[in-house]
């Protein structure tokens, strides 16, 4: 490839050669086959244009020979604003046109004006969609906003309650949300006026009128449309509807087999019920006494199920359809945290309020719902660990807290009494949510396992969440800029048909209740304390830098290994969460985040661990100029404590010291301090994940970006060199794979400072180290002309930062703040008090036998090793060192191996294995996954073994499970001659028409080893095949497990082939026990391990002997 660049198109110079460098998306593909002097060679050519582009960017020259090509927009049928993000576009004329950069990637956006309605993209496929207008500019583009009449009256401004006004239920229907008459009235008075928003949902519901059955569809719908017309063709057919499912779930109970409602742990509940309890509560007079009975019925035993069955969440529940039970695994029945808990109260709720009155159970439920749920268990939890708003599972999954705001609006436009105000959780979520969108208006933070779309773009749900706390809070200032961000982003309607609902319960008040607030009248930065979520920007502009910063709880399933880790977005992202890579959204890896790895000399990795002291912010602060955190990382790495589940590793207890600090220097600099103190040497690598394939020389990186640049300077260590990695997600069946990249500076020892300097888009000209005592710093060259010195302590945390203008006048000298001092919600209101930092965390001594930690050891007269950052390098011009060579590691020890005690001696001619009778310990038992890769050091999921012994082992494509199971110490019966084996297991949740093959293994694993898992088999082995599989297995001894019940505790046995047993007893290296592999997809079933607290559920093998 030849290499030339224009001086003034360096970023899409940058573009072409990471192409250059190599990296692909396919299937499979590998990166490019460049050369590592070639690519060295590249890199360099790439560093002298940034530094050309930022000499540029200062002497203020334009450069004007950039590549464009036109973009028009024409508008139809109304009137509105069509603007492009990045600018370039904006009119609001029937037609304009804007010239944008080739190859970038452009978002429109479209604005009716008041009486005036956006319909849909009409572009011939230069859209993504029909809502969303995202356009790839390789040429000349045309797209039409169509905008449609809307009458301004036909909007809702309903009022609200206010504190105190007790709850009180209607004694006539409707009962739910409905009954608030004022809301009635103008939903009626919507459709009269054929408000755009409900001819949708009207539309929608005709085509099932007319014997259509669009996706996901929901009977209720039409009971709402029958309230709003009072065409009770609406109401027969949301009748009919419903009646149908409550009829084949009866047909399901009937069989014996459990009903829809109960799959996956009862999280479609809400669906169901909800759907039950809007249809009775809107159509009631057209219901039968017979469909009432059954309805109330269906919807009573699973609300049952969930909330009164016996059991908990930790040992499942025993629910029960029909004369069979149907046991469960009570997730999160007692979580206010989860999403799960969300859809339960939502569907006690609502079946209490529509059948109050008929429903003996529905005072019941509602006392569940109000006094327990609500009132003890979820208010309690928001103020104490959610605070600030949004949900500590994470920006994904965390959407589904729009539930709550459901459930606040439901209960207060049905009985009076408001709820959200119990909590400052609700209104803060409106800023939180504020914050997590990106200034381009157009995605999020990806924070934890991502839902619907990877890559965080925005989605109905993220429009729903703000229009629903909009609806709660009509008045506030905050809403008023949730106005704006709504109208303006890049979801201007509902895009699926069955989100359609939303716009008419919640569209936007009228401009007079709630008048839009431009965003810049919030601050640029946002401290979420109970989601850990430190958010900052540069400005309100849609092309501002924005900088993103974790440090909070990590308990729950959906949050990720993830504190300390940062994010940087410039019109698009340059360092992000790998996770917007992935094909399932859910991979949790720490490699995948922007954080320390720390790796023993064997490689493996010291994980953070979930439930323990949460990462502590240890100061805070945001000034005009820079917003700064402190993060104290070390008991999330160090995890300390004496109960250790089986086969985890112990490589925690090594951390002494992980430390962050993270200056963002408006308008966009960047500058990560990091400690980190170990007791043994480790490999200490500093994670930059990426976009695109970064380009490397020596310490320094290149990001390019649709049109945008970041570059990193490593200023400690000196001399450190940045290597690229490029790794690849596959799918279950390694069918599709995609890569991604991350740029890694690492050193190895027990203590190591790192000093970074970032900034995007050229807007730093130079950053060097300059140190004073007992401090490591950087002084970096602004291209506007301005100077700042940041300084950090090396030994403990704070530091200094001094910022001078182009003049010369002093901008900020001083001290970093050391106190945690939230900033305000609005810009120039007072901030919170500042208040002091928390201890700074100190690992104890760990007992590895279990029981409270052994006191820790008197001090020794010598200090513990500290890291010494190595010597500024010298100002005078040099060479770009060459990569350092990776440092070689000390021999991997070698696996630790279970050591079981022999099998007793057998009781005439029998013998019953089974861990704990008969002082038995010989059986070890595992299982592997696909997912969650989180365990064991991201090589391979070990799925850890917890009190109740249940594995899951699922078929399903995007998500595979295993058992492994071995019965050892059999070499004790050598002599002896097996004529009969027989194996029992047992199961919970086995479904019907499932079945398991049990593979006898002709391959070692080991457990123990920290590289077990679902591509390792041991510390040195690979499986053949992922979780096993091909020559892992002895394909001719095999057996199988079926018909299930789905009983409490299922047993089944089987039996076995004795020659193979007399092989594990005759030659004791060839038992490797055998692997449960599923063969039915979506089919799921737990299977009871050695640790079970009921001995006989754990896995038992009888054998017979001559």
């Amino acid at each position: 490839m030849r290499r030339h660049f224009a001086k003034s198109a360096v970023t899409a110079a940058v573009g072409v050669l990471l192409v250059a460098c190599g990296g692909g998306d396919g299937a499979g593909g590998a990166p490019g086959a460049a050369t590592a002097e070639a690519r060295m060679a590249i890199a360099r050519d790439i560093f002298d244009e940034l530094g050309s582009a930022a000499s540029i960017r200062k002497s203020g020259v334009r450069v004007a020979d950039v590549p464009t090509a036109p973009l028009t927009a024409i508008i139809a049928g109304g009137q509105g604003r069509v603007y492009s993000v990045p600018q370039g576009l904006d009119c609001e004329t029937s037609t304009c046109v804007g010239n944008l950069p080739q190859g970038t990637v452009v978002s429109l956006r479209a604005v009716p004006a008041p009486g005036f309605a956006f319909d849909r993209w009409e572009a011939n496929g230069v859209c993504s969609d029909f809502v969303s207008c995202n356009v790839t500019m390789t040429g000349a583009r045309t797209v039409t906003a169509r905008f449609v009449p809307a009458d301004p009256l036909a909007a809702c401004d309903v009022t609200r309650s206010t504190a105190g006004t007790p709850a009180v239920i209607a004694t006539a229907h409707p009962k739910l949300l409905l009954a608030n008459a004022e809301l009635k009235a103008c939903l009626q008075e919507k459709y009269a006026r054929a408000a755009p928003e409900v001819m949708r949902l009207k539309s929608l519901v005709d085509t099932a009128l007319a014997g259509g059955n669009p996706y996901n569809f929901s009977p209720w719908f039409a009971a709402l449309v029958f309230q709003m017309s009072g065409d009770v063709r609406y109401r027969d057919l949301a009748i009919a509807r419903m009646d149908r499912i409550v009829s084949d779930e009866e047909a399901l109970i009937a069989a014996g087999s459990a009903p829809r409602v109960h799959g996956n742990s009862y999280l479609e509940v809400d669906w169901y019920l909800g759907n039950l309890a809007r249809v009775y509560d809107w159509a009631y007079d057209g219901l039968t006494g017979q469909q009432k009975a059954r309805w109330i019925g269906y919807g009573n035993q699973a609300m049952w199920n969930v909330w009164k069955a016996p059991g908990n969440a930790t040992t499942g529940m025993e629910g029960r359809w029909g004369d069979r039970a149907h046991r469960w695994s009570g997730w999160a029945t007692d979580n206010p945290a989860n999403n799960y808990y969300r859809h339960f109260i939502s569907a006690g709720m609502q079946l209490g309020l529509a059948t109050h009155g008929d429903n003996p159970s529905a005072p019941e439920w509602l006392d569940i719902f109000r006094n327990q749920k609500i009132e003890r268990e979820l208010i309690p939890l928001l103020n104490a660990k959610v605070q600030g708003g949004g949900s500590t599972e994470g920006t994904g999954y965390g959407v589904s807290t729009r539930t709550l705001w459901t459930v606040y609006d439901t209960w207060e436009r049905s009985t009076g009494e408001r709820l959200a105000d119990k909590t400052p959780h609700t209104l803060a979520s409106i800023a939180q949510e504020i914050h997590t969108i990106m200034p381009t208006l157009d995605r999020r933070a990806v924070v934890g396992d991502s839902t619907r779309s990877v890559t965080g773009e925005l989605h109905d749900y993220n429009r729903d969440y703000l229009q629903q706390l909009i609806a709660l809070y009509p008045g506030e200032r905050l809403a008023g800029v949730a106005r704006g961000v709504v109208m303006n982003s890049s979801v201007p309607r509902m895009r699926h048909d069955y989100d359609y609902y939303s716009d008419v319960l919640y569209g936007l008040p009228r401009t007079q209740t709630t008048p839009e607030v431009p965003r810049s009248a919030l601050a640029t930065s946002y401290w979420g304390e109970g989601t850990g979520n430190f958010m900052m920007r540069s400005d309100w502009n849609t092309d501002a830098t924005y900088g993103h910063f974790q440090c909070g709880r990590y308990d729950e399933s959906h949050a990720h290994a993830d504190q300390g880790s940062f994010m940087i977005f410039k019109n698009d992202w340059l360092a992000y969460d790998s996770i917007q890579r992935s094909l399932s959204g859910v991979d949790q890896f720490m490699s995948l985040h922007n954080l320390l790895r720390l790796n023993m000399p064997d490689g493996a990795e010291v994980e953070m661990r979930a439930n323990t002291i949460p990462c502590r912010v240890m100061a805070l602060a945001d000034h005009p100029r820079y917003s700064y955190i402190a993060a104290d990382l070390t008991p999330v790495y160090s995890w300390r404590h004496g109960d250790y589940a089986r086969y985890q590793n112990k490589h925690n207890d090594r951390v002494k010291k992980v430390q962050r600090e993270f200056l963002f220097i408006r308008p966009s600099t960047f500058v990560v301090l990091d400690r980190v103190e170990t007791t043994v040497p480790t490999r200490q690598s500093w994670l930059l994940n990426t976009p695109v394939m970064p380009a490397v020389n020596g310490g320094e990186i290149a990001v390019s970006n649709n049109g945008n640049s970041l570059r990193v300077r490593t200023l400690a260590p000196a001399n450190a060199a940045a290597e690229v990695v490029t790794s690849t997600f596959w799918n279950a069946d390694r069918s599709v794979s995609r890569d991604w990249w991350r740029a890694e500076v690492s050193q190895t020892g027990t203590a190591n400072v790192f000093l970074h300097v970032l900034d995007t888009n050229g807007a730093v000209l130079s950053a060097t180290r300059s140190d004073a005592e007992g401090q490591v710093g950087a002084r970096i060259q602004l291209a506007d002309g301005r100077t700042a010195t940041a300084r950090f302590a090396i030994h403990a945390l704070g530091g200094s930062l001094d910022v001078q203008g182009a003049q010369g006048e002093v901008q900020v000298a001083g001290a970093l703040p050391a106190t945690i001092a939230p900033p305000p919600v609005f810009a120039g209101d007072p901030p919170p008090a500042p208040r002091p930092p928390p201890a700074v965390y100190v690992p104890t001594e760990l007992n590895y036998g279990g029981g409270p930690p052994s006191p820790a050891p008197s001090p020794a007269p010598a200090p513990s090793p500290s890291p010494s950052p190595s010597p500024a390098p010298s100002p005078s011009p040099a060479p770009s060192p060459a990569p350092a060579p990776a440092p070689t590691p000390a021999p991997a020890p070698a696996d630790p191996v279970p050591a079981p005690a022999p099998a007793p001696l057998p009781v005439g001619n029998e013998l019953v294995l089974r861990q704990g009778l008969n002082a038995y310990q010989g059986v070890t038992d595992v299982g592997v996954s696909n997912q969650g890769t989180q365990y064991n050091y991201g090589k391979g999921v070990v799925v850890p073994v917890g009190k109740t012994g249940a594995f899951r082992i699922d078929g399903s494509q995007g998500y595979e499970a295993r058992s492994f199971v071995r019965f050892a110490g059999l070499d004790s019966l050598a002599g002896r001659r097996v004529t009969r084996a027989e194996l029992a297991l047992t199961f919970t949740f086995g479904a019907s028409g499932y079945t398991l093959n049990g593979m006898v293994l002709e391959t070692a694993w080991n457990p123990l080893s920290p590289r077990f898992g679902w591509t390792a088999r041991n510390g040195t082995g690979a499986w053949a095949v992922p979780g096993s599989g091909g020559a892992d297995w002895n394909s001719g001894r095999t057996f199988q497990l079926s018909g299930f019940n789905s009983a409490a505790a299922d047993t089944r046995r089987v039996n076995l082939d004795p020659a193979v047993v007399q092989r594990w007893i005759d030659e004791p290296n060839s038992n490797h026990g055998f692997v449960l592999v599923p063969t039915v997809a979506g089919k799921t079933s737990f299977m009871l391990d050695s640790s079970h607290g009921v001995q006989l559920h754990r896995p038992t093998l009888k054998l017979w002997f001559e």
